[in-house]
């Protein structure tokens, strides 16, 4: 989510990633479960750092919007599986400064994009890059670059590139968690983060330790900026905002007051299930004609997810984890209904046992292969049989969709209401 108008909460993390532009050498590392809006804070963090004031200003901390002496070269590059070393990645960030000769890359079908850059006078990077792009470009062939390490490439382009702009350099590197806490980095980090080349990082990981190896020689350098499950309230005003940024184009689309709750209670603090069920309940109203969504649209997009026509990844592995075991799916159910992280055994397997399951600790070991998905582990916490979701996202997706086998969502809700 770019567009600061459709960005929804967040103001804490909105600080802190933006006080972290104004320190020289710190490197914002935003992280959290998957499904969470990471990316889309990311999104904000770059346009704060190009200058942009709106969302500054809207949530009432002007003063830390950019000075034009402070604002950023920013490129935003997305990992893949394919980049699977630091060297790799240095090869993935030299290739988004070369790529400033070229059109500025499609987002679809590159693997960085250059973000717009906003001057106050309101250029952007396209366009007034014309006679800079030329300084820019004579300087980096008359500087050799043959003989250089992968990591001496890249530092050598982004100092040209300074000069040539008279502006600092900011990567912001996204899914970060792909490339496993690639060996390096953090040294990388350290020897080359400062007031002209700046990096911030994006993974899934509830601690930073998960997504970086040897976080710790970055301690003071390194801002964790965890990105938390939102609340309703939250939830609530992305789909305000949908509606005015749809007035605004002459959709009166609306939702009424029950059908927001309904979505925001569903999705358990995850925007994205917010926005998932959100634009089918949408598609419907325009299929048939009306304008108003009411709570029942909500429950019937909420069907589709169950009929796979939205969230596919999590079908797949919903029709894996249950197969041809309807006791199997009375034990992920009561799993998913309990809403902290760690979930102890001992108040499921009672349950289990009421509803008919004989030996649940079976089905439960079932569900922590990979046969099965693997969707559940056992809790790093000592001393309790505690079990959690390796994907907090898939808990929410299987307690909010309906049973493959009749009844079973019903009797897995009622026992649990009659606990």
């Amino acid at each position: 989510m770019g567009d600061p108008q459709r960005f929804s909460g967040r103001s804490k993390e909105v600080v802190e990633i933006a006080k972290s532009l104004h320190q020289s050498g710190v490197i914002p590392l935003i992280h959290g479960d998957r499904g969470l809006g990471k990316s889309s804070l990311a999104l904000q963090l770059s346009r704060i750092a190009q200058g942009d004031v709106e969302l500054l200003e809207d949530i009432g901390r002007k003063d830390l919007v950019l000075t034009s002496e402070q604002q950023m070269i920013t490129f935003y590059v997305a990992c893949e599986d394919s980049t699977k070393n630091l060297k790799g990645l240095l090869h993935l960030l030299a290739n988004a400064v070369n790529g400033l000769k070229h059109e500025l890359a499609n987002e679809k079908s590159d693997s960085y994009k250059l973000v717009d850059k906003k001057t106050k006078r309101g250029l952007s990077l396209k366009i007034f890059k014309s006679e800079t792009t030329k300084k820019y470009e004579v300087s980096r062939k008359e500087r050799s670059l043959s003989g250089l390490s992968p990591s001496e490439t890249l530092v050598a382009l982004c100092e040209t590139l300074s000069e040539a702009y008279g502006q600092p350099v900011l990567f912001i590197i996204d899914e970060l968690d792909r490339l496993k806490g690639v060996k390096g980095l953090a040294s990388f980090l350290k020897s080359n983060a400062g007031p002209m080349l700046r990096f911030a990082l994006v993974g899934i990981g509830e601690t930073e330790g998960q997504i970086l190896k040897d976080h710790q020689s970055l301690d003071r350098q390194l801002v964790g900026v965890n990105v938390p499950i939102m609340k309703r309230s939250e939830l609530i005003a992305i789909v305000d905002h949908t509606e005015a940024y749809l007035l605004e184009r002459d959709l009166e689309y609306s939702f009424t007051p029950s059908a927001k709750s309904e979505l925001a209670r569903l999705s358990s603090g995850f925007p994205w299930f917010v926005h998932v069920i959100g634009q089918q309940a949408l598609a419907r109203a325009q299929e048939e004609g009306l304008m108003t969504i009411q709570k029942g649209m909500i429950d019937r997009a909420v069907l589709d997810l169950a009929e796979g026509r939205m969230a596919g990844q999590f079908y797949s592995l919903y029709q894996r984890a249950v197969k041809d075991s309807n006791l199997r799916e009375y034990v992920i159910r009561l799993f998913a209904e309990w809403r902290n992280q760690d979930i102890p055994t001992s108040e499921i397997y009672p349950l289990a046992t009421k509803l008919g399951v004989k030996n649940p600790s079976i089905y439960t070991g079932h569900l922590g292969k990979p046969i099965y998905g693997a969707v559940l582990t056992k809790s790093p916490i000592q001393g309790r049989a505690l079990y959690r979701f390796k994907d907090e996202m898939f808990k929410v997706y299987v307690r909010i969709r309906g049973s493959l086998y009749q009844d079973v969502d019903e009797e897995v809700r009622k026992a649990f209401s009659n606990r």
